[in-house]
């Protein structure tokens, strides 16, 4: 994948109308600026990729759809917006930065953003470069078969970064052990949302796994939430897993948290007491109501759960935590549903 070959592109279509007022473009060291589709294609010929930021759900769908752009749709893309997501973890922000609009210009420059996306994607390919086989083999064995991203990826492929699907499972449970459930059914998510199973690791293996997943995301990904319980939120109540017996203990959290070392016990308690069955309930995902008459030690058993959820769940909106994610089955281990 040479620059030479790439025709970065950037179209300003008017709100509402899908009407194409503006295009940008660059291609084997010359530009395009106008809004004539005949123009663009005697302009992209010989292009073999299109790149450009938020390319798939915009540029590329207005021109898939027009009949004068249709094979030049049909070019392998290469998104930089989700590559930055990917590659760039540790950003809250993906946008384009158009240093153009300082001093109150208002309007897009639609060749200056073509410009400023070689210009990511350049640096992109350098992040990848850098990065350690073990992140390399996450992003190759997910993506380098997928639109948006195969024409990156597999430009960039050495024979190491491969991984056999069928080691893929016990690779991921093995770089991020401590870090996520071992028992979370990585070949499912695989199968289902590899997309989404690769932004979370990305996230998890970024500087801050804390932060939230941008909106955008998870609204064009909405399986991105389901990953991330599947992976950090929801208890397997295996004693030799190390993650979920460290974060989503709640006796563990009750001392770090409150100091207590244990939970207040109640006339009619078994052998665990109520208020830990409550808390137990709540981070297994189950549907439960429990009254306690003394509002005094109400602070103790309402907000456990949703600590121990902020403690592994920070990275997706919390008001989703776990919900429908997994139901009880006969065995000792939650069923996850994917």
């Amino acid at each position: 994948m040479a620059r030479t070959e790439i025709l970065y592109i950037d179209l300003e279509i008017q709100e509402g109308k899908e009407k194409l007022t503006a295009i940008g473009a660059i291609f084997n060291g010359k530009t395009y600026e106008g809004a004539s589709l005949d123009d663009l294609n005697r302009f992209a010929a010989g292009a073999k990729y299109i790149a450009g930021h938020n390319l798939i759900r915009h540029d590329r769908e207005f021109l898939r759809n027009q009949p004068k752009t249709e094979e030049l749709a049909k070019l392998p893309a290469i998104d930089t917006l989700m590559l930055s997501v990917l590659l760039r973890p540790d950003k809250k922000r993906h946008s384009l930065t158009k240093d153009y609009k300082i001093g109150g210009i208002t309007r897009n420059d639609p060749l200056a953003d073509a410009r400023i996306c070689q210009e990511l994607l350049d640096d992109l390919t350098e992040i990848y470069d850098e990065k350690p086989l073990a992140h390399r083999q996450i992003f190759q064995t997910l993506l380098q078969d997928l639109p948006g991203f195969a024409a990156f990826f597999q430009g960039l492929t050495r024979p190491e970064d491969l991984v056999e699907p069928t080691r893929f499972a016990a690779r991921i449970i093995e770089l991020f052990a401590g870090e996520i459930c071992r028992h979370a059914d990585i070949d499912k998510m695989r199968t289902k949302g590899p997309v989404e199973l690769a932004c979370v690791l990305a996230i998890l293996l970024g500087a801050d796994p804390m932060l939230f997943t941008p909106s955008w995301l998870r609204y064009q990904y909405p399986l991105v939430d389901r990953v991330y319980a599947n992976l950090r939120a929801i208890g397997c109540k295996d004693p030799e897993c190390d993650y979920c017996a460290k974060t989503l203990d709640p006796i563990s959290n009750l001392k770090s948290i409150f100091g207590y070392s244990g939970f207040r016990r109640f006339e009619g308690d078994g052998q665990i007491p109520l208020q830990q069955l409550a808390v137990n309930a709540a981070l297994e995902n189950k549907s439960f109501l429990v009254i306690f008459p003394d509002r005094r030690r109400k602070i103790h058993h309402i907000p456990a759960p949703c600590i121990d959820a902020r403690e592994s769940y920070q990275c997706v909106d919390r008001r989703h935590f776990a919900l429908g994610f997994f139901d009880e089955g006969p065995s000792r281990q939650p069923q996850r549903k994917f």
